[in-house]
């Protein structure tokens, strides 16, 4: 993700930002190796939230709110009880690469295309690509993300009397639904996902360019990479939140086996306004951005650092002894 910084950094001001890494200038190799196994981290210690946040949006929730569902959850399985179904979010990690691919690649293809046609002005293109390459990035990896958020909250929300693993969870979906189960509220993940990147990318290019147009840029690696980090961070909070409301309604959809007309999503928009109101569409709103504000700070932190030691012209080792030097320096 941390690449809108860099890119809208270069437009709006090239003499204080860093050079922008782009998509050519990364040995490929490198950034599949190492970004995965970073970013499973950050899955591992985010997810607790995200299962939370599930559990709260689900009709008649047993949890009055976010800390209330992190006391009795740890009261009754420990840690533990808190990565139900995470062995199926991991495998999101692929879905994580085709994000990521797809946006650099589409953002470099939106640029081409607005300096040749001069669709917006130069001064808003970076916060143009941005938007529109985080939607159509978040469109391409929900085809493989949608099967697997269905089985991991299936998995979370699944009786502890009858458990089942992944595999017979995947059965029983494709014997009762077929190939069409496993893209049970697929409308309503491009509905949540899609504005939810595009805001995300959007805010972030806009805060960067702000931050880049009021403050001198450090040569210090480890002060530009929380920077971008805190950036991030603020720009998970307003895209998390902002389309809650939407996330509600796919969770009902994807976790809640329903048939026949209560399973459609405008049947499960006027049983929320009917059962709860407006304010049943905010559950789970804290726990989402609680998931989203460290995980969009962990990534972008990541990210951009997996940039720099995925560099063709770089040698891996010289970033080795950086990274363990920005250890030392936060350890003192």
């Amino acid at each position: 993700m941390a690449n809108v910084v860099l890119s809208t950094a270069t437009s709006s001001a090239p003499s204080m930002a860093p050079r922008y890494i782009g998509w050519d200038d990364m040995d490929k190799s490198r950034f599949y190796i190492f970004g995965p196994m970073m970013f499973l981290g950050v899955r591992a210690t985010v997810y607790p939230a995200v299962y939370v946040k599930t559990l709260l949006q689900l009709h008649h929730s047993e949890y009055s709110g976010t800390i209330d569902a992190f006391r009795k959850i740890f009261r009754a399985n420990g840690a533990r009880g808190f990565y139900k179904g995470f062995a199926a979010n991991a495998l999101g990690m692929v879905g994580g690469c085709v994000y990521i691919s797809s946006y650099e690649s589409s953002r470099a293809e939106i640029g081409l295309l607005n300096n040749k046609f001069n669709f917006v002005a130069h001064h808003n293109a970076a916060l143009m690509q941005n938007f529109l390459a985080g939607a159509l990035s978040s469109c391409i990896s929900q085809c493989w993300l949608v099967p697997l958020d269905i089985i991991s909250q299936r998995q979370m929300v699944q009786s502890p009397s009858t458990p089942m693993t992944n595999f017979q969870i995947l059965g029983s979906i494709l014997h009762a639904d077929g190939v069409p189960g496993m893209y049970r509220g697929y409308m309503a993940s491009l509905a949540t996902h899609v504005p939810a990147s595009a805001i995300w990318w959007l805010t972030y290019g806009f805060f960067t360019q702000t931050w880049h147009a009021k403050f001198q840029h450090s040569d210090s690696t480890s002060v530009d990479l929380l920077t971008r980090a805190v950036l991030g961070a603020a720009a998970g909070a307003v895209s998390s939140s902002t389309t809650n409301p939407i996330d509600v309604v796919r969770t009902r959809l994807q976790a809640e086996r329903k048939t026949g007309d209560s399973s459609s999503f405008s049947a499960i928009v006027r049983q929320v306004l009917k059962e709860e109101g407006l304010k049943g569409f905010s559950r789970g709103t804290s726990a989402r951005v609680l998931g989203n504000v460290p995980s969009s700070f962990l990534i972008t932190f990541v990210y951009e650092f997996v940039k720099r030691i995925s560099q063709k012209d770089r040698p891996l080792f010289e970033w080795s002894s950086s990274a363990a030097s920005f250890a030392e320096s936060w350890t003192s």
